[in-house]
């Protein structure tokens, strides 16, 4: 059995949260785990980074109560994936500066660094570990399989259009929900330590006005005061469109031809804001018909739903990690030595 510290520690190497930091009752084995960054993309990953996305380090230690002195903890890192590759580390409680004080060092020969874990037990910091959890991953997953089923239903009801307002009431209701959802986001990204690209937050920001946007069209209909209707659709559509241009600059893949095949993982985030894209011309285009006084034709709106729910299938994808899959089950391998358990990553986007 393990007992989860309420005590979360902020360590000093990169600035990043230990989490799910776990003490054995049985054997006293520590474990828990770390964010580093990976190799930045274009402009220091502020444009270019989000794809490749930020490692992980990997603690295994056991608590260790020496002869006149106090109890330490010692163990082994890894980086899976980061900058360095493993090594050893040593911590214990320094009463003066209330802090985890200690080092750690790479490989059995090298230097040893000065390290520090200071205690965080505030509500900023918190949400800062709820953000950069697993937890975050599995309602971001759940978040992706929601708007798949709504854009489902969006396309059937662009397919099939029922009587009355229930289509608007429903188109409404989605867009109050895609609105929160994303401000959600925006919001996560205030609290993470290592943010997404200035690109890709870019690109939610701007999704989010679009859904805003439609949550005022759908809202003048169902009031019977369509005064400029149109110009809201063509702003919604594009606010989508401009948006869809920005998480494409900040989720291109690398140089390899074959990194951006629409069958690689690591390309399936570019895909999904490319399938958006389209769709959003396909949206642009039927809205900036309805202002010139042209006749609207369904098959954009039908095309562009079904464009979208490609898109959807594809971050959702992207969203997927070691600990999440597409059913929010950990894509892990287990290997049992004894009474031990130990778990490592089979799926890991390199």
């Amino acid at each position: 059995m393990a007992l989860k510290s309420s005590t979360a520690f902020i360590e000093s190497r990169y600035g990043s949260t230990v989490q799910d930091l776990k003490v054995g009752l049985g054997n006293l084995e520590i474990s828990g785990s770390y964010a580093t960054p990976a190799a930045a993309g274009l402009l220091s990953g502020r444009v270019h980074g989000f794809s490749k996305g930020y490692g992980k380090s990997y603690l295994q230690g056991k608590l260790i109560k020496r002869d006149g002195t106090d109890t330490l903890i010692e163990g082994q890192w890894r980086h899976d994936p980061g900058p360095l590759s493993k090594g050893f580390f040593e911590m214990k409680w320094d009463e003066t500066s209330r802090t985890m004080k200690g080092w750690w060092a790479e490989g059995e020969d090298g230097t040893r660094q000065e390290w520090t874990w200071t205690p965080i037990t505030t509500t900023m910091a918190a949400l800062s570990e709820f953000v950069q959890s697993v937890h975050m991953s599995r309602y971001t997953v759940v978040c992706c399989w929601t708007f798949f089923w709504f854009t489902l239903v969006q396309m059937m009801l662009s397919l099939s259009p029922p009587s009355g307002d229930h289509g608007e009431k429903t188109q409404l209701g989605f867009n109050i929900m895609y609105s929160g959802s994303y401000i959600s986001f925006l919001s996560a990204y205030f609290f993470m330590q290592k943010r997404p690209s200035t690109a890709y937050m870019t690109g939610v920001l701007l999704y989010t006005l679009g859904y805003l946007t439609f949550v005022v069209l759908y809202s003048i209909i169902l009031l019977d005061t369509y005064d400029h209707g149109d110009e809201i659709y063509l702003l919604g559509s594009l606010l989508f469109l401009s948006g869809s241009l920005f998480l494409i600059l900040a989720t291109l893949p690398s140089q390899s031809i074959l990194k951006y095949s629409p069958f690689f993982k690591g390309a399936s985030l570019f895909w999904g804001s490319m399938a958006f894209l389209i769709g959003s011309i396909l949206f642009t285009i039927d809205s900036a018909n309805a202002i010139n006084g042209n006749e609207s034709s369904p098959v954009y709106v039908k095309v562009g739903y079904g464009v979208f729910l490609a898109g959807r299938l594809y971050f959702l994808w992207g969203s997927t990690t070691p600990e999440v899959s597409f059913f929010l089950t950990p894509q892990k391998r287990v290997m049992r030595s004894g009474t031990n358990v130990l778990e490592y990553d089979s799926n890991v986007e390199m």
